[in-house]
Order: structure tokens, then C-alpha cells, then sequence
């Protein structure tokens, strides 16, 4: 009789996941104040298209082309960027976005023709999208339930106000620096 013994099983590592930290109110503040320029963006260059295609030169399609740049790499962006939070995590992308969003928006600033313009505004709407997702699924993964759905209803608030925002704030600027440097400064 022969007996056979059979290894014991292996035990597989998995890996070890922190829990989420809870949302406070602060922190939500913190990601609003954050996706506020996504919006703002929006509404300002809606304003200034016409400033714009006139300093830089161009047609009005040239203002169209500025607007559909980022909206368009806006929303192509947002689903790409969720799985990406997920992965790689929701703070580093929110990070990387912000980070990318300003230093695109010093550039667009200088921006001596349309090509560049437009690629620069294709290169922020792409930062916006990869941080939008971020605000809104950190919302949802880690406010208690009390503040999740303030948490929705503040975000949805705070992209009509931003629009807004950016509307008036840009017509402002322009008003005070002309619209050849206005459009620059917003």
C-alpha cells in the first residue's frame, strides 16, 4: 500500500488594500474648489472666442475650432481617466491633472498662433478629464452617506456656478485689459 501525500496548498498573497479614508467636509471643499476650473474654462472662452480669432488673426471657425478642442478632448478623456483613478489611484491622477491644467493654461496664455492654441487647448481638456472623474468618485467612494449626497448636489452646483463664474470673470478681465491681452490673462 502505497500512500501519497499531496503538498500542502499554497496560499496566495493578496494584496493588502487600505480602506478608504472618510470624506469631511473639508475635504469635499477641497475637491470642489478643485474641479472649479473645468467649468470656468468653458464659460470664459465661450465669451472670448471673438477676441480671441481677432488677436490671433483667424475666422471665427478658427474660435470654434479653440472651443471644440477642449470639449471634445474633454469628454474622450473622462471614462479613460475614471479606470485610470481606479488603478492607479484617484489622488495621484486628481494630482497629475491639476498639475498639467496649470502649467497648459500659463502656456495657452502665450500662445502665438492658432495650431498652438488649439493643441494646448486639446492638451487641457484632456487634464480636465483626467481630474473630473477623480472629484466625483472620491466623492462617491469615500463620503459617508450624510455627505454623499451633499457631495453630488455641490458638484452639480458648482459646475453652473463655474460656467457662470468664468463668464463673468472673463468679460470683467477683458473689460479692464482689452481683448488682446484679456483673453491672455483669463
Amino acid at each position: 500500500m502505497t500512500t501519497t501525500t499531496t503538498p500542502p496548498a499554497r496560499r496566495v498573497a493578496r494584496p493588502v488594500t487600505a480602506s478608504p479614508r472618510a470624506l469631511t467636509g473639508l475635504g469635499l471643499a477641497v475637491l470642489l474648489v478643485a474641479y472649479l476650473p473645468v467649468n470656468m474654462t468653458f464659460g470664459s472662452v465661450n465669451l472670448l472666442a471673438p477676441a480671441i480669432t481677432a488677436d490671433l488673426g483667424v475666422a471665427a471657425s478658427g474660435g470654434q475650432l479653440v472651443l471644440s478642442a477642449y470639449t471634445t478632448t474633454f469628454a474622450a478623456t473622462l471614462v479613460v481617466a475614471g479606470r485610470l483613478g481606479d488603478r492607479y489611484g484617484r489622488r495621484r491622477l486628481l494630482a497629475v491633472g491639476l498639475a498639467a491644467f496649470a502649467a497648459l493654461s500659463v502656456l495657452a496664455a502665450f500662445a502665438p498662433t492658432l495650431p498652438v492654441l488649439v493643441a494646448l487647448r486639446a492638451g487641457l481638456g484632456v487634464a480636465a478629464g483626467l481630474f473630473t472623474p477623480q472629484v466625483l468618485s472620491t466623492i462617491q467612494a469615500t463620503a459617508p452617506d450624510r455627505l454623499r449626497a451633499l457631495g453630488v448636489t455641490l458638484f452639480t452646483a458648482v459646475s453652473g456656478v463655474a460656467t457662470i463664474a468664468g463668464q463673468v470673470l472673463a468679460g470683467a478681465v477683458a473689460g479692464v485689459a482689452g481683448d488682446h491681452l484679456g483673453w491672455r490673462e483669463v
